[in-house]
């Protein structure tokens, strides 16, 4: 019983929002994405309103948050530079720092790699806690299946929660697991056009490749992941 009253205590403190004008408030990020040398693009998810759904029979309720992304780019930027940024409105909560990657040779940097953080909260907030006392990397690379249904609007805002001081002081470059359903939240909260793709940090070469191939390809055939495929829009 303890650790179940535990487990309710921190997923309650996980919903918190920060409230900017017009009633709104962002319950995602910010966070910074597409990090290049010269160009970064920052994103954070604000919520408008709730909806309720109900059962014409029965009392059980259904609520969903209505969500919209929001995001910023900049470019002409200066590479293995530290920046700091901040959203208007929003308060010292809606800060953030990253850098920029350095050109190829021989500079060191350091990034995480973890996933799979679709449930178990608790353990998620651990992780999370765990890597936050070994330093703050560079970037972030995260294996997929970041929630449990990525279609789930209710379920980003816990993610990002648990994440929030983490991801809003680094880069994030996450790939696309099968939970996430091929959902155009994906897309729009990553910043991405397919579901795959690589990108550059000092002398590595980084290329995130999406093995989910019946999740994001319209098939009529045995599965086979080469061939012919159109992307599901």
């Amino acid at each position: 019983m303890k650790r179940a009253l535990i487990v309710i205590a921190c997923i309650a403190g996980l919903l918190s929002a920060i409230s900017v004008a017009g009633g709104e408030k962002i319950v995602g990020g910010p966070f910074t994405v597409g990090v290049t040398q010269r160009t970064a693009t920052m994103v954070w998810i604000v919520q408008s309103d709730e909806v309720t759904l109900r059962p014409t029979t029965g009392s059980a309720t259904l609520t969903s948050p209505s969500l919209r992304v929001e995001k910023t780019t900049f470019t002409g930027l200066q590479p293995n530079t530290s920046y700091e940024y901040a959203i208007p409105g929003a308060g010292n909560a809606a800060t953030g720092s990253f850098k920029t990657p350095p050109p190829a040779g021989p500079v060191p940097y350091r990034f995480m790699v973890y996933g799979d953080t679709r449930t178990r909260h608790d353990v998620h907030q651990r992780v999370i806690a765990e890597l936050m006392t070994h330093g703050i990397p560079d970037f972030i690379l995260h294996t997929g299946d970041l929630v449990a249904d990525g279609n789930d609007s209710a379920l980003w805002p816990i993610f990002f929660g648990i994440e929030r001081d983490l991801l809003r002081r680094t880069v994030f470059f996450p790939a696309l697991g099968n939970h996430e359903r091929n959902t155009h939240y994906f897309y729009e909260l990553f910043q991405k056009a397919t579901p795959y793709y690589s990108f550059d940090w000092g002398n590595g070469h980084f290329v995130v490749i999406n093995s989910d191939i019946e999740n994001v390809a319209l098939t009529s055939g045995s599965g086979a992941p080469f061939g012919p495929r159109r992307l599901a829009g």
